[in-house]
């Protein structure tokens, strides 16, 4: 049973019996610094005292206040998930959802949780139950356990005379703070559990507090987004224990991903793969020790995208000392691009000469480098995160000349007459022209030349019927310098 503003579950098992489930579940928004459920306003006594009195009005033995069912029921921790979870109630505040099995974690649930905190039980039961609407804990007490009393199921397990001893749990929003656990936004939200066992024993009756050498939280978290995951980083906590490892936990709206890392104890920084690029992640980090898992400390939001892609059309331009080049930028850039990069390479590798330009330029020039040496061009795209794909020019050699201009060429009888634009030099200048003929096989052997102030040449030897492009380079006492390529051409004795 439901009451407006409010949400109740009930389960129970006592041996092998289980009762329905009443209510549904809902996950959305993670808050990385969710409201405290230490203090809670008088809640968990008052709900017990109710209880008790509608227990005491059938005949039933009062129900005993148990501390260790109390902290699986509000705060207390619990590491069978893989990563830490805090208690019923408190863990469902923080991290949005409405269940009886922890978010993340499969089918677990209480049975787990009083399992690993050594409780010794014949039956155990529990109720969930959530409202809003008051910032006043002993309101909010006495309205759920009136709420709870009216529904069939969760009344079953508070006037249940198997159960001897109860643990009670409330989580409260933060002023201003939403909770979408109920399936939409809401404020000013009480969520509370009930843990019933019957014939407690072990030593969690009482629970001893948690062991105090747990690792504290690590400072100074943050997180940056990649192509596919987020890359993290933090500092040492001001004091506490000895670490033997940290672990950065990744988490969405949804909660938490199952997606981790561990890093070794000296380690202050760690990358998380795996992750979908366009969506929005937050991290936990925390210590580790011979205990467990320390306190955590949470990074920013960040957005995980892609690097650029690859730029294309590159083409590489000698001049005097120099390599220019240009580009047109990736179609697929993710992020904006925030810059490119040229580097000069020669025969030895890296040469260290570089330029950085704009988001929006698509030439570069290097200077500094040696005339007559070969050198190509690798020029990239870059983005907040990171370098893309590089795409490489072709060789060219510095302080020969520039491509030649308006390249065209005109078929005959086995041959081929080409024409052209002078080509400009900062080098030595230009002693003459070559045009080399290329058919779909590649280079053909066959060549013409000109002289120094000629723009036009002819290529012999050419077979009729034949397809053929044409390179025309200008040279210097450096070399050839970059080609000027024309369109494909067919010679014909016709």
């Amino acid at each position: 049973m439901a009451t407006t503003g409010t949400k109740l579950r009930t389960w129970t098992a006592t041996l092998s019996v289980t009762l329905g489930l009443l209510g549904g579940l809902a996950a959305t928004a993670v808050s990385p610094s969710p409201a405290s459920a230490a203090d809670d306003g008088g809640f968990a006594a008052k709900m017990l005292e109710l209880v008790n009195q509608h227990r005491s009005g059938a005949g039933l033995a009062a129900l005993q206040r148990s501390e260790g069912l109390g902290r699986i029921a509000e705060d207390g921790r619990y590491d069978g998930c893989g990563f830490p979870v805090l208690g019923r109630a408190a863990d469902m505040g923080a991290r949005n959802y409405f269940s009886h099995t922890i978010a993340g974690c499969g089918t677990q649930g209480i049975t787990q949780m009083i399992a690993a905190a050594g409780i010794k039980t014949t039956g155990h039961g529990e109720n969930i139950a959530w409202m809003n609407g008051t910032t006043d804990p002993l309101l909010a007490a006495t309205r759920l356990t009136n709420d709870l009393m009216a529904s069939p199921g969760h009344r079953a397990n508070i006037m249940s005379p198997n159960f001897t001893h109860v643990g009670i749990g409330s989580w409260r929003s933060a002023s201003g703070q939403t909770w979408n656990g109920g399936g939409f936004p809401l404020t000013n939200v009480f969520i509370a559990a009930q843990v019933f066992a019957k014939n407690v024993s072990g030593p969690s009756t009482p629970v001893p507090p948690p062991p105090p050498a747990l690792p504290n939280a690590p400072t100074a978290v943050a997180a940056t987004g990649g192509d596919g995951s987020v890359s993290v980083t933090w500092a040492l906590p001001a004091s506490g224990p000895a670490v033997d490892s940290y672990g950065a936990f990744i988490w969405d709206a949804s909660g938490y991903t199952n997606r981790f890392v561990t890093v070794c104890a000296t380690c202050r920084a760690a990358t998380v793969s795996g992750l979908a690029n366009g969506r929005t992640y937050f991290v936990s980090v925390h210590g580790h020790n011979t205990t467990g898992w320390g306190a955590a400390a949470y990074s920013n939001w960040v957005t995980v995208a892609a690097v650029p892609g690859a730029p294309t059309e590159v083409r590489a331009v000698p001049g005097n000392a120099s390599v220019s080049a240009s580009w047109r930028s990736p179609t697929n850039p993710g992020t904006a691009i925030d810059g490119h990069a040229m580097f000069i390479f020669d025969a030895d590798g890296y040469t260290g000469k570089y330029a950085w330009v704009c988001a929006t330029c698509t030439t570069a020039t290097v200077t500094g480098l040696v005339n007559g040496r070969s050198y190509f061009a690798v020029v990239y795209a870059h983005n907040p995160n990171g370098w893309g794909t590089p795409t490489l020019s072709e060789w060219v050699i510095a302080g020969t000349p520039g491509p030649p201009g308006n390249v065209r060429v005109s078929p005959g009888n086995g041959t081929v007459a080409a024409s052209w634009t002078a080509a400009s030099t900062s080098g030595p200048a230009i002693d003459l022209y070559g045009i080399f003929a290329y058919d779909a096989n590649g280079y053909t052997g066959l060549y013409g030349t000109a002289c120094a102030t000629c723009t036009t040449g002819t290529v012999a030897g050419l077979i009729n019927g034949r397809t053929y492009t044409f390179a025309v380079f200008a040279h210097n006492a450096f070399g050839f310098g970059t080609p000027t390529v024309s369109t494909q051409v067919v010679p014909s004795a016709g």
